[in-house]
């Protein structure tokens, strides 16, 4: 693998999860680049701030550099579609949530080269 994304959420509990799992990755694959990203946040704001919490402690405890990927916002028609028995409905032309991911996934080939994209 030549790059590891983490989905976290900024809650503290959810920053812990992933610091230990980029701790555990981090020592098993020396050198892997590891990007974060932020889920359902209430702003972009909110995603950055979770984010540089964890870069602080990669940093200061794994001497570690993390990459910024984004944050995708809460949208309640994503956990409403992702509850829905009608699982027929097309994911992508659901709201703010879906269109942030694409515009993450085409900003960064980086960390997506290859992914699977629908129109």
């Amino acid at each position: 693998a030549s790059g590891l994304v983490i989905v976290t959420m900024a809650e503290p509990t959810a920053l812990a999860d992933a610091y230990a799992v980029i701790k555990i990755v981090s020592t098993r694959v020396p050198g892997l680049s590891i990007g974060v990203l932020v889920n359902q946040a209430v702003d972009k704001a909110e995603g950055r701030a979770a984010f540089d919490r964890l870069a602080h402690a990669g940093e200061r405890f794994l001497n570690l550099e993390l990459n910024y990927i984004g944050s995708v916002p809460d949208d309640p028609a994503l956990q409403s579609a992702a509850r829905s028995p009608d699982r027929s409905r097309q994911w992508g032309s659901l709201g703010e949530a879906a269109q942030t991911l694409r515009g993450i996934v085409a900003e960064r080939p980086d960390f997506f080269a290859g992914s699977a994209t629908h129109s």
